[in-house]
């Protein structure tokens, strides 16, 4: 599934005939996962935190650089690493089909991902308890 919506994100941004000469297809869809999994992180930060433990999360100095910069780095590096974004895209390409169990499933990871972490920021923010 990680490597599908590098496919999804990639194939998004290829479109554009202007962007096919850089690397914009390829950087966007590493710093949209980044980004999404930057909010699973955080959801699953607070969950604990806040919703199990009882107190607001702290965060440490330069907490909100040294993350999402290793985020971003560790994917960089994986869909880099031996050209592996190039099997990902020569694997994924005949998958034609827009109404494929992996395309909804995406289309609900991005949705469910987004959603859970404004109502996680919206719950510590207000101090409402779930548990």
């Amino acid at each position: 599934m990680y490597n599908y919506l590098f496919y999804f994100f990639y194939s998004y941004y290829d479109r554009t005939e202007k962007w096919k000469e850089t690397k914009v297809p390829f950087l966007s869809a590493v710093l949209i996962i980044s980004v999404l999994l930057m909010f699973n992180f955080l959801f699953i930060r607070d969950f604990i935190t806040f919703q199990l433990n009882g107190y607001k999360y702290q965060n440490f100095q330069f907490e909100n650089l040294i993350i999402p910069t290793l985020f971003i780095g560790l994917n960089y590096w994986y869909f880099k690493k031996n050209d592996r974004f190039k099997r990902i895209l020569t694997d994924y390409k005949n998958v034609t089909d827009k109404k494929s169990s992996k395309f909804y499933l995406a289309w609900a990871y991005i949705i469910l991902s987004v959603v859970l972490v404004i109502m996680m920021g919206y719950s510590v923010r207000n101090n409402i308890k779930w548990i």
